[in-house]
C-alpha cells in the first residue's frame, strides 16, 4: 500500500518548515507570494492531499459554504453564484450548491440538509415571499432579495425602492406621461418594492399608477417579457415608455416593440432594472 504523503514530505520538498506549509494550506496571511507558489508546486509534485475530515474534527469547521438558489437559468443568478464560488475558493472554502423550487417545505429541507453536512455558513439566493417563517438558523447566513428576520442572517439586497423611483422619474423628466410597467412575479419582494416607488414617482407629476398600464410576468425570463409587452401594447396603444423589472423582461419588450415597427428610443423609451451585459447588446 502506498504511504500517505504528509506535511513533512511537502516541507522537505519545498525546503521550508511544516508551519509555513500549514499556513499556506490554511490560506493564512503573512506568507510571501513567491513562497506560497513554491509550496503549491511542491504539493503537486509530492501528491499531497489534505485530509479535510481530520481537519474539520480538529477545527470544528468544514470550510464549506452552502448555497441555495433557484435554477441558474437566469444570467444574474448564474453570474452571482460563479462570483461567490470564486471568492470562496480564493479563501480556501468549497461550495455546496442546491437548487430550490421556492416551496417553503423544500427550502427548509435543503437548509436542514446543509446543516447535516456541517456547512460553516449559507447563502440563500431567493426572492419569493414565504408564507411562514423558516426554522432558526444556526450558522451565519446571508439572504439575498428576500429579508429573513433571524439573528444569524444578514439580509443583502439593492435598494429596489429607490432604484424604481429613479427609473420612473427619469422617464417622466423625459416628458413621458403614458408609461407602461412590466413587473416580475408579484409574490417576490423585489417586485413589490419596485412597484412601490414607481407609484411615488408618478404621484409627483399628479398621475396615479393605472393597473391597466401594468402587466405581471409569471417569470423573469425574456419570453415572459415579450408576452407581457404584447399584452400591454395591445390594450394601451398610446404608451410611450416601458419600465421593465429586469433586463431579460426589457429585451423581450424590445422584441415586441420591434415587431410593431416601433424604434427605441425614437418611438418608445425602455428601462430595464439591472444594467446587465445582455441589455447593452440590445440597444
Amino acid at each position: 500500500m502506498r504511504r500517505q504523503v504528509t506535511l513533512q514530505d511537502v516541507a522537505s520538498a519545498a525546503g521550508v518548515s511544516i508551519q509555513t506549509v500549514s499556513r499556506v494550506i490554511n490560506n493564512k496571511p503573512d506568507v510571501a507570494e513567491a513562497t506560497r507558489l513554491h509550496i503549491h508546486q511542491a504539493i503537486r509534485e509530492v501528491g499531497y492531499r489534505p485530509n479535510r475530515l481530520a481537519r474539520s474534527l480538529v477545527s470544528q469547521r468544514s470550510h464549506t459554504i452552502g448555497i441555495i438558489s433557484l435554477m441558474l437559468n437566469d444570467l444574474f443568478r448564474a453570474e452571482l453564484v460563479t462570483a461567490i464560488a470564486q471568492q470562496a475558493r480564493a479563501r480556501g472554502y468549497a461550495c455546496l450548491l442546491a437548487f430550490s423550487q421556492e416551496d417553503l417545505d423544500d427550502l427548509q429541507l435543503l437548509i436542514d440538509q446543509m446543516m447535516e453536512r456541517q456547512v460553516d455558513g449559507m447563502l440563500l439566493l431567493t426572492g419569493k415571499i414565504l408564507s411562514t417563517a423558516l426554522a432558526p438558523f444556526t450558522v451565519p447566513s446571508i439572504s439575498m432579495a428576500y429579508p429573513i428576520q433571524d439573528e444569524n442572517v444578514i439580509n443583502v439586497d439593492v435598494d429596489n425602492i429607490d432604484g424604481a423611483y429613479q427609473a420612473v422619474s427619469h422617464l417622466t423628466k423625459l416628458g413621458h406621461r403614458s408609461v407602461g410597467f412590466i413587473t416580475g412575479p408579484q409574490d417576490w419582494t423585489p417586485t413589490l418594492d419596485r412597484i412601490e416607488d414607481a407609484r411615488r414617482a408618478l404621484a409627483e407629476i399628479g398621475q396615479p399608477l393605472d393597473d391597466a398600464c401594468m402587466v405581471e410576468s409569471q417569470t423573469w425570463m425574456l419570453d415572459a417579457g415579450y408576452a407581457a409587452a404584447q399584452t400591454l401594447l395591445s390594450r394601451q396603444q398610446a404608451l410611450t415608455a416601458l419600465f421593465c423589472h429586469n433586463d431579460c423582461l426589457a429585451v423581450g419588450a424590445y422584441r415586441a416593440l420591434a415587431e410593431r415597427g416601433l424604434r427605441v428610443p425614437a418611438d418608445a423609451s425602455v428601462i430595464g432594472y439591472n444594467e446587465r451585459s445582455l441589455s447593452s447588446s440590445s440597444r
